[in-house]
């Protein structure tokens, strides 16, 4: 029993110990801001029979000389004829409804206040001084300090409500005190604040102790909002983390902007007018979270339509504070107040209720919530002048924050004790479960096991169908792609007459085609079997020359240059008839990469003894570094720009195969824009010889160079040359029609440009047929 009740032995004293914090920081603040009783006389304060080594600090009340309209410094009074008039005034206090010349001052002005304060010896001294509305210069046995601007006009004011501290020296054991205060931006002018008078080091100590406590409590809010608003996003669902925490936040926010004005050392610069409202704000909104706060642990006991209410008018006030200027919206606290009371009345009431009713934690909430609405009515009396106290809401804000912290904790505990024994019974319901599904599971293992064996086929089986049909959609793509330009040059051949080596084109056209086939043929025919090799020892100057021959038409199509450089009597051990296909798929994609006009490089060096290496080289754009190994993959082949060769994703794949049959190799040297080596390595002959002579051969299919148009053809053509722009190359048709146009004419290099733009479109090359039409 005793065990179970510890953490709320626990709390108990926890908050004994934080009751009796706040008492004390309570009494201290109370004993350091209450005046000691002080002779005055007419602009003379006495407190010479005081001991300030027993005493702390000694509040400065009495009369003070008060000269209206009128700013004075010490030199002034040195003279009697700069000072037009005085009186006296009791001070700290308001020259509002002050008397001066039968009229009563309003908050608006200027004055100058003057005291001699009598000590009890020569010593160092400091005078503490708080709130002046709203700017004010201090002299203090000629030494000065100043808050803000001191103005005759709003214009020339800049308020300021940072607490200043001066240290002086009473000769004489005697202190002037001259301070100038205006005022055109607040409700109230004038001294309002108690200055406090004492030894130098009693007034830093007071100081600093005020700053620990400040810093303290705005420590401890500053936790408690990250701790609350932490939880919060954890579980949005509970509201009431988000009131807390925002409550903790405008708390930690006033605290900033009141008593030592802690803001200022954060943002040395910080302008008047954003602090005031910072100041007023947060008092302002603090008040419907609060109600909002109790009301998510209490529904039951506050009204819904109050809180509307209250949120309403905290608004319309929050709004008059932003948008308004600070003399009309420092007014709001004074009936702000009556919501402020109303509110504490009824968390009270409900809290009452709730004790009645039994419900946890409502005596400590009720208690805490009681001691904040004390300290609320005494800060209200002491605002509005009744008291002569100060202000303690800070310290019951830290009392409520202590208690709704616990409140909120101690809820969380009980969600987690409650889930703790739900998961306890679960566990033994688990437990009985087990024993019933331990007996069907094997029934369901069995049919598991069968319907994932059954998904595993279906599965292969769905990889089988996917992969037939890539290879079927990219099979049609490529196979129509490689036809294309083949069968656009024999469709153009056979309805163009009068064409040179017509007959050539078309064969050359049906053997690109026939090579195309029997490469999808082998590749899908060795892909998974060994190829079938009919070695036997071949020459291997007729095996490149007959490659060379068999692609020789498509190199005067392309005018390409041959350079042959290559061991002779050499024999090399291969299947003649596969490694001939080899070298002319090698040879047609050189001659297709390399330019119009272009040279290809064949030759050969002996390798590693017992092979040789064949190298083909062209002068075209090269092969990407990353490209280099997968271009000997299926479906792989490098773009090009004419449209003359069609691309075969099949040639170097089969290439590959081939080579590896034989044990040799094949790969590529490449740069872009350098053109590209390939490499075949072959095996030699058992015997043969090592010091063989090198032949060199030249074949050159390259074409003079084509006549320059003269001025006469370029006129001819020019009014058709539009026309014939906007046609493709497989527009025979039209194309012979706009020629024909003009094909009578005797000019010869006229009728030359007309058989090379004639020979373009039956090859089907539209690169070079816009080239022909752009030298017009």
């Amino acid at each position: 029993m005793i065990k179970a009740k510890l953490p709320l032995y626990f709390f108990a004293f926890s908050i004994s110990i934080a009751s009796l914090l706040i008492l004390h920081l309570t009494m201290v603040e109370l004993e350091e801001n209450t005046s000691y009783p002080s002779s005055s006389n007419e602009g003379v304060i006495n407190i010479s029979a005081f001991d300030l080594t027993s005493t702390n600090l000694i509040g400065i009340v009495g009369e003070f000389e008060f000269y209206w309209n009128q700013l004075l410094t010490p030199s002034d009074f040195k003279d009697s004829s700069k000072i037009k008039s005085k009186k006296y005034i009791h001070l700290p206090g308001l020259w509002n409804g002050y008397e001066w010349n039968n009229k009563k001052l309003s908050a608006d002005g200027y004055a100058t206040f003057r005291v001699v304060i009598n000590v009890p010896d020569e010593d160092l001294y400091s005078i503490k001084v708080k709130e002046f509305d709203c700017a004010y210069r201090l002299w203090i046995n000629g030494l000065y300090t100043e808050c803000g601007k001191v103005g005759t006009n709003k214009q020339e004011e800049e308020p300021s409500w940072k607490r200043n501290e001066v240290i002086f020296f009473a000769k004489d054991k005697k202190a002037e005190l001259i301070i100038q205060v205006s005022n055109f931006n607040h409700r109230k002018g004038g001294p309002e604040d108690l200055m406090l008078l004492g030894k130098s080091k009693s007034v830093v100590i007071y100081k600093n102790k005020q700053l620990a406590i400040t810093y303290f409590l705005i420590g401890i809010f500053f936790i408690m909002f990250v701790y609350n608003y932490g939880l919060f996003i954890y579980r949005r669902k509970e509201k009431s983390h988000l009131f807390f925490s925002i409550i903790c936040l405008l708390i930690m926010l006033r605290e900033s902007t009141t008593g030592e004005k802690v803001i200022y050392d954060v943002f040395p610069n910080i302008n008047w007018w954003v602090m005031i409202k910072i100041e007023y704000l947060s008092y302002t909104l603090a008040i419907p979270l609060f109600y909002m706060f109790v009301r998510t642990l209490n529904s039951e006991y506050l009204s819904k339509f109050f809180e509307k209410l209250i949120i309403t008018i905290s608004l319309i006030v929050a709004s008059i504070i932003l948008f308004a200027p600070v003399k009309i919206f420092s007014y709001t606290p004074i009936f702000y107040q009556a919501i402020v009371a109303l509110a504490a009345i009824m968390i009270i009431v409900s809290l009452t209720k709730a004790v009645l009713n039994k419900k946890d934690d409502s005596i400590i909430m009720l208690f805490g919530y009681f001691m904040l609405f004390v300290i609320s009515i005494n800060d209200i009396l002491y605002y509005n002048k009744i008291l002569n106290t100060t202000f303690l809401m800070p310290f019951g804000l830290f009392l409520i924050v202590f208690i709704n912290a616990f409140t909120l904790s101690k809820r969380f505990s009980n969600s987690f004790t409650i889930i703790e024994g739900l998961t306890e019974e679960l566990s033994q319901n688990n437990l009985e479960l087990e024993k019933k599904v331990t007996e069907r599971t094997q029934e369901v293992v069995k049919q598991k096991y069968e319907i994932e064996n059954q998904a595993k086929a279906l599965q292969e089986t769905n990889k089988k169908i996917i992969t037939l049909s890539n290879f079927k959609d990219s099979m049609t793509h490529m196979i129509v792609h490689d036809l294309k330009n083949p069968l656009n040059t024999i469709i153009n051949a056979s309805i163009m007459d009068d064409i040179p080596e017509k007959n050539n084109l078309i064969h050359e056209a049906g053997r690109e085609m026939n090579n195309l086939v029997m490469n999808i043929l082998d590749v899908y025919k060795y892909e998974n079997t060994t190829m079938v090799l009919n070695k036997g020892n071949i020459d291997l100057t007729e095996l490149i020359e007959d490659a060379i021959n068999d692609v020789a038409f498509l190199g005067k199509l392309r005018s390409i240059a041959f350079s042959i450089v290559i061991n002779e009597n050499i024999e090399v051990n291969v299947d003649k008839s596969i490694m001939h296909r080899v070298l002319v798929n090698i040879l047609t994609n050189a001659i297709k990469f390399s330019p119009i006009t272009g040279k290809i490089e064949i030759s050969t060096s002996l390798h590693n003894s017992d092979f040789i290496k064949i190298s083909i080289r062209d002068h075209g754009p090269g092969v990407r570094p990353e490209r280099q190994k997968a271009i000997f993959d299926r479906f792989q082949s490098e773009n090009q720009n004419d449209n003359l060769i069609a691309s075969t994703g099949l040639g170097l794949n089969f290439c590959k195969l081939a080579i590896d049959s034989h044990g040799g190799d094949i790969f590529v040297e490449s740069k872009e824009m350098k053109g590209s080596t390939f490499n075949i390595i072959i095996p030699l002959t058992e015997s043969f010889e090592k010091n063989t002579q090198k032949i060199r051969r030249e074949i050159n299919y390259q074409q003079q160079k084509e006549d320059v148009l003269t001025s006469t053809d370029k006129s001819v053509i020019l009014p058709y040359l539009d026309e014939l722009k906007n046609f493709e190359v497989y527009q025979i048709s039209d194309i012979l029609r706009v020629l024909n146009k003009f094909s009578k004419n005797d000019s010869e290099s006229l009728q030359k440009w007309i058989l090379m733009v004639t020979d373009a479109v039956l090859l089907s090359q539209q690169n070079r047929y816009i080239e022909l039409l752009n030298n017009v």
